[in-house]
């Protein structure tokens, strides 16, 4: 049994892998918006109170970079809170992997 440091370490290492996999495919969905777009959509988050854009706009003030607003609408959009089991998902395949790799070196 991995001592509870690594558990955890595992656990936040999936957890990263996965927030950065899920903003990354939606980004790419997103892709061809314009940046006139995208801070329509931004200002948009912002008039809704959504609370990663309004997050970023007290963090970089009320006109933040555009990467800052981009990633609040691929944010928004992606919507991570729905992606709480892909993290899971990570663990399980990697506990699995291991081992089948140690059940085979045990045979030979």
């Amino acid at each position: 049994m991995p001592s509870p440091s690594r558990m955890f370490a595992l656990l936040v290492l999936s957890v990263v892998v996965s927030l950065a996999l899920v903003l990354l495919i939606t980004s790419r969905y997103m892709e061809n918006m314009t940046q006139a777009e995208v801070a329509v959509r931004w200002a948009a988050l912002v008039v809704q109170q959504d609370y990663f854009a309004v997050w970023v706009k007290d963090i970089l003030g009320p006109v933040p970079p555009s990467w800052a607003q981009r990633l609040s609408v691929v944010w928004y959009q992606a919507q991570p809170q729905t992606w709480w089991w892909l993290p899971l998902v990570f663990i399980a395949t990697r506990s699995l992997v291991i081992r089948g790799v140690r059940r085979r070196s045990d045979r030979m």
